[in-house]
């Protein structure tokens, strides 16, 4: 499964690039694939109508994950990732200027936090 990623560069701007988070195993005989449990340290929802938040570093490892709305992260290369209802992102740019969000409408958003050094991509 492909999943956004916003992460801090080398150079320390803020980019979107993509991790494949590998189906491992198949579930006692039925039809479905899953991942490997992964960690979590908390869970937080969050819901807006429109609005622009300005620049920002996530204030933590996190999975975004949009079930209702819109929102769009731009990263401080240009880069935009829209996030529409069942979207979701690895957010680590922990460090450095950060992102902008735009809520496009009304939108409830959960924020799922992750340890540092978790491997979401293996």
């Amino acid at each position: 499964m492909k999943c956004p990623r916003v992460f801090t560069n080398d150079a320390g701007v803020t980019t979107i690039g993509e991790i494949d988070v590998p189906f491992v195993t198949e579930l006692s005989g039925r039809p479905i694939k899953v991942t490997r449990m992964y960690s979590a340290t908390g869970c937080q929802f969050a819901t807006g109508s429109p609005f622009v938040q300005d620049w920002h570093p996530a204030p933590r490892r996190q999975l975004l994950i949009v079930p209702t709305g819109e929102m769009v992260i731009e990263a401080g290369d240009g880069q935009k990732q829209v996030l529409s209802p069942g979207g979701m992102a690895l957010v680590e740019d922990t460090a450095g200027k950060g992102h902008i969000t735009h809520v496009n409408k009304e939108t409830v958003a959960m924020y799922v936090a992750v340890p540092d050094g978790l491997p979401l991509n293996g």
